[in-house]
């Protein structure tokens, strides 16, 4: 059966005693899946103790996304029998790209304890070829059978039935993955409550958002008082209560149960079931507070410097200044009819309390100058007591108290944020939010720290001219983005806001940037490094876990280095690459080690647990990450909303029930994969690849020997290919297609070998390829070795049949392509050029086209000297006739290596003579590179080459050249 991720919630579904809550079964009314009819039978089994009042419940069927809009053109029947009465229906596009529904509800009716009422749907499409239930998210799982079906959501508000979860309904669901789930941040909500919210009578809330973003969230229980309102949406992670008159104008979400009042109005969706993800407050651990107690007396002004005191308590009507900077107090005491300005005009002011903060009634508040930013104005209390502020106050700040309650008092205009263990709002108070970011990032993303859209100011760890990237919560926000010295400043006005109040309208982050220090975050499985001297500054001191790397390098905004090990990602975990993150396998963990040294088939890195890679956007920044030079196994990758570039790895031995084996691909405006293997993988859909939506660009790519029901090698609903120098190759589907494609797939292909995968959507070779081996590591199990398969040999009828392609001149081996067997100047097609005796195992320095051996492919000819003699020439001295080659430090083992050197004629790729061998002695080091040379103070041997056999002579050897324009020279490595 075909489960989609997106049909089953991330969070934890809340779980009930079988028999005691809500079942939706379904069946097909015949078993063609392909008639110009869904005839679906539906059945609402009440398990419950209680009565279901059907004019409060409603079902939703999910369907996929096969056609464009202009195809959907339905009409709808239904029937109804048992207490069913007066069903409509209707039909809803979400968000998200690809996500659609109909919605069948009801005007009348009940079901009563221990019985069921049945719904016979119909939908009818006067053309159903562009759109089959095959695909669909909520299809019935037993045909025309009868069976519970999890994938139909129900919702209802007449009391607390529950629905049962998935499990109990008999449904193999599959693992659980829901994106939007983790789309949400503690940003999203202007008022957070850990445990619960309460806003009591006439209380108004103002996000100025209505869709999956929250407006009011809270871990618990949220209650909204008579005739309050929400521009947004309300969140809880449990129950919900909405007394008479509430309106909500976006959707109500909830992991239990929701209860509504007479005539409560809710815009939006009604999500039952389906909790949000359990935020974490900011905390401050150890706050430090000093001995100095400050009063300022009744008509006293007192301008306070930033620091550490004790107890602060501003007595009525005094004035107290607050400058830029962070203030530490025991307590903070405003009293009635004080007054409190506050200066953000060029810095963040930082009020953090250890025990209490209470800003009396009617204070007076203001911000220096006019200028108000209330993300820049921040208040934090660490203690139990109650956080206060008073009636008949105009404030604005974001305000966190992790351990206690925020109660805000009556006629309070708020213009900022709430989170705390319970946030309390008395009547009539009105709280706007403020224009919030929910991205910025800038043109050297893979050195941005994580954004956090409540920090006002943000730095960079590379300098320089950036572009800057920055996306808003709505669409009606300005954003002007300005430069001053070092520092980016990223100004948000909304003028419908303004009219709310004025400091509801704007806010500014500062983007600061710096180039000093390392931009590296060090990790080595067997690090020596111990306790907190593991902090991933050095290789000395790098973290032992991906874990711990990732979120330091997220933190600081700096690209993650892996020596060789294993890494674990724990089964069943989600571990989130951020935007901009760098992940670089391929490293011994010597201090001397660049990104152009290291050696990614020698320095195994190993990604592996059972878990998966997480590349999530969603913001509509440009996402971007790198991982490179790793083993993936039994770790599958999921991408999302993102475009991450996977290089130089290989994903294996991955065993999905779901979709996407090797790779999941959703909505991903980007993805691409070079220079990788992906094998040995299983799922239902896309045992390789599962891509719906968004774009995926594979090139220099081996796909063999993974399985599926269908797409055993790649499956793509919706989407753009552009595959090139691709071989797939021995890809199994059971049933379907090797590579399958679903809806509208867009595929623009080059260069590709695609045989023995059966059927397939992609067009496949002509004749036999003649491969070495079908079996992708070879002989020694490694890959990017020599014994690599899927080769061509000698006689293969791809070899220089491919086009020139300027963006790919290497192969996956990163041979060049431009060295064409015929003389015709093609490449070959697939993944790997042919190349005569590739056998050396020194063949790179990296997996980025730079040799280990300099010169190799092209040294440079003097002009002809004596007797056809063409010397190779270093550092262009005509004296010195030797060769030379250079080496990691970390890769050299003794001073004198044998190696041999053979010519080949580039076009016809034929040798021109007999190997010759030669030793090759270390001469010097620099800069982590040691040289090598066949000469050294007088020992050894000159190495010439002719175009014609030339007498030999005790100070030199020669080697044939065939044509001077086409001179090439292979390097092998003997010992």
């Amino acid at each position: 059966m075909k489960i989609s991720f997106f049909a089953i919630a991330f969070a934890t579904l809340v779980s009930f005693a079988s028999g005691s809550g809500i079942e939706i079964h379904s069946r097909l009314a015949s078993g063609s899946l392909f008639s110009n009819e869904m005839n679906l039978h539906l059945r609402i089994h009440n398990n419950s103790s209680e009565k279901l009042d059907l004019s409060k419940a409603d079902l939703i069927y999910r369907f996929s996304d096969d056609a464009s809009l202009d195809k959907l053109a339905y009409n709808i029947w239904w029937f109804s029998c048992g207490n069913a009465s007066d069903a409509k229906i209707s039909f809803h596009e979400e968000n998200t790209p690809g996500k659609k529904f109909f919605k069948l509800y009801f005007l009348s009716g009940e079901v009563a304890s221990g019985s069921h009422a049945e719904i016979q749907l119909r939908v009818h499409k006067t053309d159903w070829s562009f759109f089959s239930m095959i695909g669909d998210w909520s299809l019935p799982l037993s045909g025309t059978e009868w069976a519970a079906n999890p994938n139909i959501a129900f919702n209802s508000s007449s009391s607390d039935l529950p629905v049962l979860p998935p499990d109990e309904q008999g449904g193999d669901t599959g693992p659980t993955l829901d994106f939007s789930d983790m789309l949400l941040a503690l940003s999203d909500y202007s008022v957070f409550g850990t445990n619960e919210v309460r806003l009591a009578d006439r209380v108004s809330v103002n996000s100025g958002r209505t869709e999956i973003h929250g407006s009011v969230g809270t871990g618990n229980y949220a209650e909204i008082g008579a005739d309050s309102w929400i521009i947004g949406s309300l969140h809880s992670r449990k129950n919900t209560f909405l007394r008479e008159r509430a309106r909500l104008f976006g959707n109500l979400r909830v992991g239990e149960n929701y209860t509504t009042q007479n005539f409560v109005q809710i815009d939006g969706e009604k999500l039952a079931g389906k909790p949000i993800p359990n935020f974490n407050l900011p905390s401050e651990e150890s706050l430090i507070v000093g001995t100095a107690d400050i009063f300022v007396g009744n008509h006293e002004i007192r301008h306070l410097e930033p620091g550490v005191y004790r107890n602060l308590t501003a007595y009525s009507n005094s004035e107290l200044y607050l400058k830029p900077g962070k203030y530490t107090f025991r307590n903070l005491r405003l009293e009635p009819e004080a007054k409190l300005n506050i200066d953000v005009s060029s810095g963040v002011v930082e009020i953090y309390a250890l025990e209490t903060v209470t800003f009396s009634d009617r204070l007076a508040v203001s911000f220096a100058n006019d200028y108000a930013n209330p993300l820049a104005f921040r208040v934090y209390q660490h203690g139990g007591s109650d956080l206060r502020i008073g009636t008949d106050l105009n404030m604005a700040g974001y305000f966190i108290a992790p351990n206690a309650s925020i109660r805000v008092s009556s006629r309070v205009k708020f213009a900022g944020w709430l989170h705390g263990k319970n946030i309390y709002i008395e009547p009539d108070t009105k709280i706007c939010e403020p224009p919030t970011l929910i991205g910025l990032a800038h043109s050297q993303i893979a050195y941005a720290p994580h954004f956090n859209a409540l920090n006002p100011e943000y730095r960079t760890a590379k300098s320089g001219d950036l572009e800057i990237f920055a996306k808003t919560k709505d669409n009606n926000t300005a954003i002007e983005i300005s430069k001053i010295g070092s520092k980016h400043s990223i100004k948000l006005h909304n003028s419908e806001k303004a009219g709310v109040h004025p400091w509801c309208a704007q806010t500014e982050y500062s983007l600061a940037t710096e180039n000093g220090g390392s931009s590296v975050v060090y990790v080595k499985a067997d690090s020596d490094c111990s306790g907190s001297s593991c902090d991933g500054t050095s290789w000395g001191r790098a973290f032992k876990t991906l874990q711990n790397g990732l979120e330091q390098a997220k933190a600081d905004g700096k690209a993650v280095w892996l020596a060789e090990g294993n890494y674990n990602v724990p089964k069943d975990s989600l571990l989130n690459i951020g935007m901009g993150t760098e992940i670089r396998g391929g490293f011994k963990g010597e201090s001397d080690e660049t990104l152009d040294t290291r050696r990614g088939d020698i320095n195994s890195v190993a990604i592996t647990g059972g878990g998966s890679l997480l590349f999530l956007g969603g913001s509509g920044l440009p996402y971007v990450a790198h991982l490179d030079m790793a083993t993936v196994t039994k770790t599958s990758i999921l991408s999302a909303y993102a475009a991450p570039v996977l290089d130089y790895l290989v994903i294996k031995d991955n065993d999905i029930m779901a979709e996407g084996g090797g790779v999941y691909s959703l909505y991903s405006g980007g993805l691409k994969i070079s220079n990788s293997y992906i094998v040995g993988n299983k799922a239902s859909l896309g045992g390789g690849l599962f891509v719906k939506g968004g774009s995926l660009a594979l090139e220099n790519i081996i796909i063999s020997a993974n399985a599926a029901e269908n797409g055993a090698a790649i499956y793509a609903e919706n989407a753009k290919l552009k595959i090139r120098h691709a071989t797939i190759a021995d890809n199994q589907a059971q049933g379907g297609k090797g590579i399958a494609f679903a809806g509208n797939v867009n595929a623009e292909t080059a260069n590709n070998i695609v045989w023995s995968n059966g059927a397939s959507d992609l067009e496949a070779t002509a004749q036999d390829p003649l491969f070495n081996s079908n079996v992708a590591a070879g002989e020694d199990g490694l890959f990017f070795t020599k014994d690599d398969g899927y080769a061509l040999t000698d006689n293969s009828p791809m070899i220089d049949k491919g086009v020139k392609l300027a963006d790919i001149p290497l192969d996956i081996f990163q041979i060049d392509r431009s060295i064409s067997k015929d003389g015709n100047g093609l490449p070959d097609m697939g993944a790997r050029e042919w190349f005569p005796n590739l056998s050396s195992n020194f063949a790179f320095l990296v997996r980025n086209a730079q040799r280990i051996w300099e010169g190799v492919e092209k040294p440079r000819i003097i002009p002809k000297s004596v007797d056809d003699y063409f010397p190779t020439s270093l550092r262009n001295s005509w004296s010195m006739y030797n060769f030379s080659v250079k080496v990691p430090k970390n890769k050299h083992m003794k001073d004198k290596h044998y190696a041999k050197l053979t010519t080949f004629d580039a076009s016809s790729k034929k040798t021109c003579g007999e190997s010759r061998k030669f030793a090759f002695y270390r001469i010097g080091e620099e800069n982590g590179v040691v040289e090598y040379r066949t000469y050294r103070n007088g020992d050894g041997q000159f190495v010439f080459f002719a175009e014609k056999e030339m007498p030999s002579y005790d100070w030199y050897q020669v080697l044939k050249v065939c044509d001077e324009s086409q001179f090439r020279i292979r390097v092998e490595v003997i010992e």
